[in-house]
């Protein structure tokens, strides 16, 4: 037999336990496949409530790269006359500000998604069982796989989007660290 090729270690996990999975002629399953179904719809949400609070966030980092230049237009700040603290801060700021921009970008922009089984298989499954509750014992732990990659796809962004905070902050602290230095003079 050949081997079977998974796109992740999740898959491999999820899938290997549904086929060692042997359900129960007399128990009835129709709540753990609704339960499947809530859990993998949970967990999409959560992606897409991530993502949508990266693209708020990355308004929110390009307004404020906008407001620290009308800042440094406002005070005419002339680059090549600002003393080298005040131009470290600057510079430095400019690469964390960058940095998140990044970060958030990726918290935004779409990643790969592992996918629930195809229906093809669902058929295979429903006819390997006499009751289609036994059928959908077997199956429900299909979704699983699907449902904790989305899960890990959104604690990623999430992680994503603190450090893209992390870095504004830092990119403010030292912007106004460079105001406070002389950028007006």
């Amino acid at each position: 037999m050949a081997k079977i090729h998974f796109e992740s270690r999740i898959a491999e996990k999820w899938f290997r336990k549904a086929n060692e999975y042997e359900p129960k002629s007399e128990t009835d399953y129709e709540w753990v496949w609704d339960y499947a179904k809530f859990r993998l719809a949970w967990a999409t949400e959560r992606v897409q409530h991530v993502e949508g609070k990266a693209l708020e966030f990355l308004k929110f980092v390009l307004a404020a790269a906008a407001a620290g230049w009308g800042a440094l237009t406002l005070l005419g700040a002339k680059l090549y006359e600002l003393s080298n603290k005040t131009a470290w801060c600057l510079g430095v700021s400019s690469l964390f500000l960058m940095a998140s921009i990044v970060y958030t970008l990726r918290a935004y922009l779409p990643t790969k998604r592992l996918l629930p089984i195809a229906e093809d298989a669902a058929l295979r499954c429903a006819d390997s069982y006499q009751k289609s509750s036994e059928a959908m014992g077997k199956f429900a732990q299909t979704l699983s796989c699907a449902t904790e990659y989305e899960t890990n796809v959104a604690g990623t962004k999430a992680n994503q989007l603190w450090l893209a905070a992390c870095f504004l902050a830092v990119a403010a602290v030292l912007f106004l660290g460079a105001i406070s230095l002389g950028v007006h003079h």
